[in-house]
Parts: C-alpha cells; sequence; structure tokens
C-alpha cells in the first residue's frame, strides 16, 4: 500500500502533533519539577517514554500506510530520534514532536509535488513549441 492510498487527514495530522508534544512535555516537566536534585527525573523519564513514544508512532503510521524505507528523510527521522532521545539531557529536546513534524511534511510534499508535475510537463511542453 504507497504512501497516496491512505491519506493523513488534517485532524490525524494535528493529532499526531499534539501527542508528540505531550510525549515530549513529560521529561521537561518532571525535569523541571526534580530540578533540586539535578533534573535527573526529566533524564529517566524520557527513557521510560522513548519506547512507547517510537511503538506509538510506528503504529500510528504504519496503519496510515506511510512506509519508512523508501524514503531517506522519513528513515533518518524516525530511525535517529530514538538515539537522540536516549542521549541524557538532549531528551529534554522536543525530538518525537520534530520526527513526527517532518514525516508529515515529507507526505504533504510528496502529495504536492504529484499535484505539481504533471503541470510542469505540460507547461514544458508548450515552452518548446
Amino acid at each position: 500500500m504507497s504512501d497516496d492510498n491512505k491519506k493523513i487527514d488534517t485532524f490525524t495530522a494535528t493529532t499526531m502533533v499534539v501527542v508528540a508534544v505531550i510525549f515530549d512535555g513529560i521529561p521537561i516537566i518532571i525535569g523541571l519539577i526534580t530540578a533540586p536534585l539535578a533534573g535527573g527525573g526529566g533524564v529517566i523519564a524520557g527513557y521510560i517514554i522513548w519506547p512507547f513514544a517510537w511503538l506509538t508512532f510506528w503504529f500510528w503510521f504504519t496503519l496510515k500506510g506511510v512506509k519508512f524505507i523508501g524514503n531517506k528523510k522519513r528513515l533518518a527521522a524516525f530511525g535517529l530520534t530514538p538515539l537522540i532521545e536516549f542521549i541524557p539531557y538532549l531528551n529534554l529536546l522536543p525530538g518525537w514532536t520534530t520526527m513526527v513534524t517532518v514525516t508529515l511534511l515529507t507526505l504533504k510534499t510528496k502529495k504536492l509535488t504529484t499535484k505539481i508535475a504533471p503541470v510542469s510537463k505540460k507547461f514544458a511542453r508548450i515552452r518548446r513549441r
């Protein structure tokens, strides 16, 4: 099933970003609460959350028909985010939100290029005459 067969509508995309913000926000909030204890709670919370976040988004995008193997940007975003989230204090950055946003933007870009490509070919034929 290709990316074009199933669409991610605006509501689903917005929900994905909100869930990603929640996954990113939990370690930050716990880190702020445990700041008197050197903020280690945020790092530990990030370690606990990242497998759930990765599986959630992998499953969600897979249900929507998104493939990561064929697209280098999606594969890099989806593969590197867990590694970045595993590094202490870097896991407090919004990695999941960035991953979801990059994936959604690559889908949107693909949709736009498939709409523009036939028009540009037609325009190229007209200019050659």
